[in-house]
């Protein structure tokens, strides 16, 4: 269990250190460091979010005029 644990975890701390240059904290106090961390998943999220919107609109191949980013998120209508 914990190789598999290791290895889906350690990429997303290392695209986070690496590609996004998040190497230490700026605030001091743990409740602000606990809203940069917030922040900084917010952003690595949203560039994964960014990387499948692109690979479903290749995948599209433009015989659709767009895709609805709420489908994409798995929101429903009621």
């Amino acid at each position: 269990m914990m190789a598999r644990r290791r290895e889906d975890v350690e990429p997303v701390f290392g695209d986070i250190k690496r590609n996004m240059g998040f190497r230490r904290f700026n605030l001091r106090e743990k409740r602000k460091c606990e809203v940069e961390l917030g922040l900084v998943s917010l952003a690595h999220n949203l560039k994964k979010i960014k990387s499948w919107i692109k690979k479903l609109v290749e995948w599209d191949d433009g015989r659709q005029e767009g895709i609805e980013l709420g489908l994409i998120l798995g929101y429903r209508t009621a």
